[in-house]
């Protein structure tokens, strides 16, 4: 079950040894694992493994090729009969980037699958190093971006789906009627999403005004907040009127986010099963016209050949996973939809 997923664009300065540092710190500095040390390396086109402790393993695999040269790093945490997987794809493809996902399975068939309300620690150590991209469409900041008019074409492109991007982007409309303008503390929920979303802050009633033109009629506007994931036409628009608390409005704008990025975000075309896939493949390819084999290395083909068939049913298993969540939200906007044409009827 996949808890949570984003992907930051890290500066080009950043290395793999940054990166790889970085985990090696979050591990070891969190008060929730008790580990000392992680006593491992990558090698070229290997899966490296090690068992830290009793309950925590770590999984390091480093594909290099002409077209792509990553690094993947799985960190496993067995708690009370649940699996945790915490899994890190850096890429130095096309774009330089990181991209994490948490997952988690239960031997106990009995046992409620925990929800993942906060994002994971390290992407706060990303911008605690300097390590997120600041010069991109928008860049990725733990700050809000206050809009200037000079931003107002961005707006309009975003909103009707005309940019890709790995992050949503929360818009914070201006809210004439009020003193505050603003239903939420902007600083706050910028500092809550870094690393997840975008958080931009509507600057007047005019920039609104504009902006509705410009953009088809489909951006928030009057204190509302809009959700949009760029690169297709998926927006939520959030009323602030339907929350009793700010703690309520901001914990369901962080979930609608979650929901997104999860049911939406094309994060990466790397996953670790993918490339533990591909990995084996290439090494049966190498030696597929080998058949003179010693019985060790019959044994040792076997066992490939069986991590082979279990990484290939991981990925397909993952994919069906994500269809099966997107259809559950298919299933839900279908019912809200139903559910407003009734009350539309039963007005008329």
């Amino acid at each position: 079950m996949d808890l949570f997923i984003t992907k930051v664009n890290l500066k080009n300065n950043v290395t793999k040894e940054n990166i790889w540092n970085l985990i090696k710190k979050w591990l070891i500095g969190s008060p929730h694992y008790n580990i000392d040390c992680v006593p491992i390396n990558f090698k070229k086109n290997e899966i490296c493994s090690q068992k830290l402790n009793s309950s925590t393993s770590i999984f390091l695999l480093e594909s290099v090729s002409d077209s792509n040269n990553c690094f993947a790093v799985r960190f496993e945490l067995l708690e009370n009969k649940v699996i945790w997987n915490t899994d890190f794809i850096f890429s130095e493809s096309k774009e330089k980037y990181l991209s994490i996902k948490v997952s988690c399975e239960s031997n106990d068939y009995s046992k409620t699958l925990p929800d993942l309300r906060k994002k994971p620690h390290i992407i706060k150590m990303l911008f605690d190093y300097d390590y997120c991209d600041d010069q991109g469409y928008f860049p990725i900041l733990d700050k809000p971006i206050i809009l200037q008019n000079k931003d107002i074409n961005k707006c309009a492109e975003i909103i009707k789906g005309e940019v890709k991007s790995s992050l949503p982007v929360i818009y914070i409309s201006y809210d004439p009627h009020t003193k505050k303008h603003y239903a939420v503390n902007v600083m706050e929920l910028a500092k809550r999403l870094s690393g997840m979303a975008h958080v931009l802050v509507e600057p007047n009633n005019t920039f609104s005004l504009d902006l509705r033109k410009k953009s088809n009629y489909c951006n928030a506007y009057n204190g509302y907040i809009g959700i949009y994931f760029p690169g297709t036409t998926y927006r939520e628009i959030i009323r602030a009127y339907d929350f009793n608390t700010m703690d309520k409005l901001m914990n369901c704008i962080q979930e609608t986010v979650l929901m997104s990025l999860l049911n939406y975000a094309k994060v990466s075309d790397l996953t670790w099963d993918k490339l533990q896939v591909n990995l084996l493949r290439n090494r049966f390819l190498e030696q597929k016209n080998n058949v003179l084999l010693k019985d060790e290395e019959i044994d040792q083909k076997t066992r490939e050949l069986e991590e082979f068939i279990k990484a290939a049913d991981a990925e397909n298993n993952e994919l069906e996973k994500r269809i099966d969540a997107l259809m559950q939200e298919l299933n839900k906007k279908c019912a809200i939809i139903e559910s407003l044409k009734n009350k539309n009827d039963s007005d008329n």
